[in-house]
């Protein structure tokens, strides 16, 4: 008995569903016309994503000061500020709108350098963006400040050493000094070496710490999603927002009706 009511209660629901389909078919279609239109146009529109992988020279700067200069832009990422990203960055704000995630980790850094990952919705823009973090690190007060004092400090160093070393040169030249004299290379030859190991040093320094600089940058492209999938979250969006617009016309037409039976059978 209870089996043959369920049976009939599910039929009831059944023919209910399908009358209200007939009746609102026009609405269901144009749904699913709308939601397939929707689908090739987002897929159409939709871009290969790109997950870029960079390792930068932090030059002089700690590396904790440099990571958490790098994950201070997230918060404009992540509360949509393009423009103050772009003011932060020294970039056009257009750029960096396929900029999705930034983010430095400091616990896999090495030496004077650090691991920044970066997410982007456009393969193209990778290397301006690449170019604009390494801008924005670089034009840091504090750090310009640091990177300008260790340049100023390697300028004196490498003149103060040219200049002692063409002294002992000049009189080496003018036999003042004898290479003979066993005393006299003993006397000059240490200092004569650290001069030149110090101004060697001094412009490897320069040349490869003088800024903060990408040393490597891996990309890793991720496919955009397929047409199928497109179609299909478009298609079961939409239908699903034509049926519950359908269920509200149907729910308003049978309130105007009752209201209106209602009224006859009040006159």
């Amino acid at each position: 008995m209870d089996d043959q009511k369920n049976e009939s209660g599910l039929l009831a629901i059944a023919m209910n569903l399908i009358g209200f389909i007939r009746k609102y078919y026009i609405i269901l279609i144009l749904g699913i016309l709308v939601g397939t239109a929707m689908g090739i146009k987002s897929w159409y529109q939709s871009k290969e994503t790109a997950i870029a992988k960079l390792v930068i020279s932090t030059s002089f700067i700690d590396n904790d000061v440099v990571a958490k200069l790098v994950n201070a832009l997230q918060l404009y990422i992540e509360t949509g500020n393009r423009a103050g990203l772009a003011s932060k960055m020294g970039c056009d704000e257009e750029q960096l709108r396929t900029l999705g995630s930034l983010f430095a980790d400091t616990t896999k850094a090495q030496m004077n350098a650090i691991k920044v990952d970066m997410g982007l919705s456009n393969t193209e823009e990778v290397d301006t963006v690449s170019a604009a973090l390494i801008n924005y690190l670089n034009n840091n007060p504090f750090i310009a400040e640091i990177i300008d004092l260790k340049a100023r400090q390697r300028e004196y160093l490498i003149s103060r050493n040219e200049s002692k070393i063409s002294q002992i040169d000049s009189l080496l030249a003018s036999g003042k000094i004898s290479i003979q004299n066993f005393n006299d290379v003993a006397a000059i030859s240490d200092n004569y070496m650290n001069l030149i190991r110090e101004k060697q040093e001094a412009e490897y320094e320069g040349a490869v710490f003088s800024k903060i600089r990408i040393i490597e940058q891996n990309v890793t492209t991720l496919p955009k999603r397929g047409l199928k999938n497109a179609l299909l979250i478009n298609i079961i969006a939409f239908f699903f927002l034509s049926f519950i617009l359908s269920a509200l016309i149907d729910v308003i037409r049978i309130y105007l009706r009752r209201r209106k039976l209602a009224r006859t059978t009040a006159q």
